[in-house]
């Protein structure tokens, strides 16, 4: 079973059809790049697998279940997030920090201050763990304005892998 799947995917806006009955099959573990020239509809694929877009026609799955319907928030919880290509980094906090600070975060810790995310042990081995899966574990005190920019983008990863506890807005 796929860890990600669409079939018959559809998305128009007026006459223009960004993405025409797209199907995918990605495994897990598996890394694949959706490459094409501009307006080819790549940024439409992936906001409609995110949820930032609903599918004309078509079907989503994730983990063998139907997430197509399932708002933005819905798709975080079940484990699908993305990245945008700008870079918001905490420039001077460390590689680490960045990411504990996002799995702080959506824990719903933030508000008690960062001071705490010192503090957290699970944030830290959790953060330390996104990190190794990432590549960067070198790179753990490095503060994440001296990365390179492949290197950011693959931080950004690293706080979108960060296991998400979200609730739905109020």
């Amino acid at each position: 079973m796929p860890l990600l799947s669409a079939e018959g995917l559809w998305k128009s806006f007026g006459d223009l059809h960004a993405v025409h009955d797209v199907g995918i099959s990605i495994d897990e573990k598996q890394l694949v790049a959706l490459v094409g020239s501009n307006g080819a509809g790549k940024t439409t694929l992936v906001n409609l697998i995110t949820g930032l877009l609903q599918p004309d026609a078509g079907t989503i799955h994730f983990q063998g279940q139907e997430v197509t319907s399932l708002p933005v928030y819905g798709r975080i919880k079940a484990g699908i997030a993305r990245s945008f290509q700008i870079v918001n980094l905490f420039d001077l906090l460390t590689t680490l920090d960045n990411v504990r600070l996002a799995i702080f975060s959506r824990e719903g810790k933030i508000g008690r201050g960062a001071s705490l995310v010192e503090l957290d042990r699970g944030a830290r081995d959790q953060a330390l763990g996104v990190l190794e899966e990432f590549g960067l574990t070198p790179k753990w005190d490095v503060p994440a304005g001296q990365l390179a920019q492949g290197t950011q983008a693959a931080r950004r990863g690293g706080r979108v892998r960060a296991p998400a506890e979200v609730d739905p807005p109020r």
